[in-house]
């Protein structure tokens, strides 16, 4: 019997196997993946002959799993407060992933209270994002990080240009740390500017005058579209060092986003320079900016973590193959008929013989034996 997984009728399912005749032990998956309210998951089983008899379980568990918020901001506190005029007061920002916008933060000092009102703009085209502006009684106590929920939490894209605001209220008051903006304050996947602190006089519009680089502490808090592996509870069958080789996994998404690391799987004393590089198979080109190297350093056997200088954009429906070479060890870790069939996770893609490998160190590889799992993986974070 085949059974699968899937999610909104998609042609490619979250997971799929095949229950042998007689199979008392059954199939056990791990998925992770974003959902939203409306979505469905279906487990689908399906009788490669007669279903005289079947009798087919599923018992899923399913957990929430909140990712952790980011912030522009972690341990920067005002210089000065003032209290000189009206204004609406910004932070510039994008983010290098797309995620949602859960909550608005400022920092206020003690006496600090009254109506604020709350915006986020595209900082290119002017347009206020949120369904309305939202109006924020903040109460007057002990000085520090305000938080506002979003009623419904904003979706933003990569590499997007955004300013967040809140006003003051009539008492005036603002948090300033003049020269804060000097230069950028970069946190996670959020990114700001020199001169990022803007403001306004005329409340309601998008502010974008700057002053002394100054920082108005006006903040987000960001959680970004979850990562997704090709691999999740694999492990190698071996370890073999016969050569040098170019290894590689052949993969595609199905859905457009961005490579942020590059992951192979060692064993303890595998260790030395590996060299990283993501292909375009119709193409034949290395699409990174360059060849990076790679130093593993040696450890517990497990999976070891390359975080790409810049993210790298993919195409969906797009053939690719991620490659890290072996050190002067030669040490690699196999599974031979790893591949026998494709593994596929949320949105990434494989075929059976996806894992290839060339001695030809620095071109594409393409050869395959016994279908071997060699353990190149990405971390991917769709649009």
């Amino acid at each position: 019997m085949d059974v699968k997984i899937v999610k909104n009728n998609d042609a490619t399912p979250l997971w799929s196997g095949t229950l042998a005749y007689n199979d008392a032990t059954g199939l056990s998956h791990d998925i992770t993946l974003m959902v939203k309210s409306g979505d469905k998951i279906s487990f689908i089983a399906s009788a490669k002959s007669s279903a005289t008899g079947d009798k087919t379980e599923w018992n899923p568990v399913i957990e929430e799993v909140q990712e952790p918020g980011q912030s522009i901001y972690t341990s920067q506190v005002p210089n000065n407060f003032f209290a000189d005029a009206r204004y609406d007061l910004g932070t510039k920002f994008k983010a290098n992933v797309s995620g949602t916008i859960t909550k608005v933060r400022i920092y206020t000092k003690d006496a600090e209270s009254g109506i604020h009102t709350v915006r986020i703009w595209n900082a290119a085209t002017g347009a206020m994002l949120l369904p309305k502006a939202y109006d924020w009684d903040i109460p007057g106590g002990t000085a520090g990080w305000k938080e506002f929920t979003l009623p419904v939490p904003l979706a933003i894209s990569a590499d997007t240009d955004y300013i967040v605001s809140v006003t003051n209220s009539t008492d005036l008051y603002y948090a300033d740390t003049q020269h804060g903006f000097d230069s950028p304050i970069n946190n996670g996947n959020l990114i700001t500017y020199a001169a990022s602190g803007v403001g306004s006089t005329t409340l309601g519009t998008m502010p974008s005058i700057t002053y002394l680089n100054s920082s108005f502490f006006r903040d987000i808090v960001f959680v970004p579209t979850p990562s997704q592996t090709i691999f999740t509870t694999q492990t190698p069958d071996y370890y073999f060092y016969d050569a040098q080789y170019e290894l590689g996994t052949k993969f595609k998404t199905s859905v457009a986003g961005k490579i942020t690391k590059v992951r192979i799987y060692t064993n303890g004393v595998e260790t030395g320079t590996h060299m990283v590089r993501i292909w375009n198979v119709a193409t034949g080109t290395m699409i990174l900016p360059t060849t990076y190297s790679w130093s593993v350093p040696t450890g517990a056997a497990g999976w070891k973590e390359f975080t790409l200088p810049t993210p790298q954009a993919i195409s969906a429906n797009t053939d690719y193959i991620v490659a890290v070479s072996t050190g002067t060890d030669k040490l690699y870790a196999d599974t031979q008929h790893g591949f026998d069939s494709p593994i596929n996770n949320g949105s990434l893609v494989t075929y059976a013989a996806s894992g290839v490998g060339t001695t030809a160190l620095g071109t594409m590889p393409t050869s395959t034996y016994l279908n071997s799992n060699l353990f190149r993986d990405i971390v991917f974070v769709a649009d």
